[in-house]
């Protein structure tokens, strides 16, 4: 049998960990298609700590677009391999204005389709070179990473993608993010674990809502002096002209950055003392209600997960259309918000201005929501399985690793069913045996990795990282971090042989 050709994408140090595991312990032949900074490139031209067997650098082949995109290829380029690659632009935080609430430039048309053309030539070159039997991704958040994940389905490539399992601290390695591989058929296959309480059950999600939460705040870099020394850093030793000739830098000079930051600053403060003063700390516990809690904006599970329902504002208008009579609809605020400087004030009087809507404080116990709540409504985040755990029916907007096991969740496909799916939902009751066999089919299918807890220990010895993920170290000192994660790394390692030996066979 030929050694099997695995590709894999580096964004950071922990993957070169992994690759080291497969090299030691698989008989393959390992290629890597990095995506750091020229400060970060040196490390990889001078490590032999992994011996690939070709690197491709990805930004090598996104600067200075200055050359008119060809129309002709990104059209065959979609034909050939049924991609929509305006949708994938749509999903890019960067790109789009409307997705992200830094933006230092406004990307014309020509320069989205210079960078599409540039990555698929890119990818398709690296494809027929290599022709790779595996791909290891990280999780999708960007147009260079959804691209890729969708060219190597088209090419019938075995993808391998870590991601939650959102129970405790399991993690799962499948084809697409939020998803087991045949999980349908696995749950259908599953035999009934020893009955728990709901109380019991709901509590496993505990740890990835706390794992959630320290990514967020519990970086390490929390103190004024700590942000203001990387802020320094970035200023003055790495914003030059050189990085902003890579696209997603592009309007990134230091005039701009301390304008624009200034001005977060204070719209910050500004829209925090409203959000304090005008939405409700409380809920009448009494009263017939739909909840649905706000998605954190900019976030992958509205972008990537559910792009037609990115516009949350039309989401909740629909919802609040549908709503039987006596129901109102809660729409909380998400805590983390705060670190986007929050939404802006006319959204908040948007939402406060619909009749049937009440606009909670991020305050607010979800807990309590959840309890009293009739049925929960969300695009594609974990409330929708919260729900379940609490003994409430659920509607959701997406495919997640959820939605197609549990009877108590509505799979929405279209605005004009919402009506009837609400109603619909309003009369499901959860099963307890199914959401003891969607728990132990996930624990059986998952395995135990702390990948906030890697993140986390990465920024915090690498320094200003958690606001410049390129920071440049020492080589030895790289090189000594990655041996330190070296019992994660080869745990998950051995997860992804045992992927390959399956597949393999």
């Amino acid at each position: 049998m030929a050694k099997p050709r695995i590709l894999i994408q580096l964004e950071g140090y922990f993957n070169v960990g992994v690759a080291r595991y497969l090299q030691d312990n698989l008989d393959c032949d390992i290629y890597a298609l990095v995506d750091i900074n020229k400060q970060i490139k040196k490390f990889f031209l001078q490590q032999q700590f992994v011996n690939f067997k070709k690197v491709w650098y990805l930004r090598d082949h996104l600067m200075k677009l200055n050359t008119e995109p060809n129309l002709e290829y990104l059209a065959s380029f979609e034909k050939k391999y049924k991609i929509n690659l305006w949708l994938i632009a749509h999903m890019d935080r960067i790109l789009l204005p409307y997705n992200y609430f830094r933006c230092y430039h406004r990307y014309s048309r020509e320069e989205i389709l210079q960078i599409a053309e540039r990555l698929c030539k890119l990818y398709e070159d690296m494809f027929d070179e290599v022709n790779p039997d595996f791909i290891i991704l990280r999780t999708t958040d960007n147009f260079q990473g959804e691209l890729l994940l969708q060219l190597s389905h088209a090419r019938k490539v075995t993808v391998l993608m870590p991601s939650h399992s959102r129970l405790g601290r399991r993690c799962m390695i499948s084809s697409n993010v939020d998803i087991i591989d045949n999980f349908d058929e696995l749950f259908k296959s599953s035999n009934d674990a020893s009955l728990k309480t709901f109380e019991e059950l709901h509590n496993l999600l505990q740890e990835y809502k706390k794992q959630v939460y320290d990514l967020l705040v519990n970086h390490g870099v929390n103190t004024a002096y700590q942000k203001l020394k990387a802020g320094l850093y970035y200023l003055f030793k790495v914003c030059n002209n050189e990085y902003r000739q890579y696209y997603a830098n592009f309007g990134r000079t230091r005039t701009k950055i301390l304008i624009q930051e200034t001005k977060l600053v204070i719209k910050k403060i500004i829209r925090e003392y409203f959000v304090n003063k005008n939405l409700k700390r409380d809920f009448d516990k009494n009263s017939k209600f739909v909840y649905y809690p706000l998605h954190l904006n900019p976030e992958r599970s509205t972008l990537h997960a559910a792009p037609f329902y990115v516009n949350q504002l039309e989401v909740i208008t629909n919802i609040a259309k549908s709503l039987p009579v006596e129901y109102k609809l809660y729409v909380k605020e998400h805590p983390s918000q705060l670190f986007a400087e929050w939404r802006s004030i006319s959204y908040y009087k948007y939402l406060m201005n619909l009749p049937n809507v009440e606009l909670l404080h991020p305050a607010v116990s979800n807990d309590e929501l959840l309890k009293y709540c009739s049925l929960v409504i969300t695009t594609a985040g974990t409330a929708g399985l919260e729900a379940a755990y609490y003994n409430k029916p659920s509607i959701v907007l997406a495919d997640t690793i959820y939605s197609s096991v549990l009877p108590s969740v509505y799979r929405l496909r279209s605005y004009e069913d919402l009506p009837n799916a609400i109603r619909t939902s309003l009369e499901k009751k959860v099963e307890i045996s199914d959401l003891t066999r969607y728990t132990k089919c996930v624990f059986d299918n998952t395995f135990e990795y702390d990948i906030v807890g890697i993140d986390t220990f990465q920024v915090r010895r690498i320094p200003n990282s958690f606001y410049i993920p390129d920071v440049e170290m020492p080589y030895d000192e790289i090189i000594n971090m990655i041996n330190d994660m070296k019992d994660v790394w080869t745990k998950v390692g051995e997860a992804f042989v045992q992927k390959i030996c399956g597949k393999s066979k």
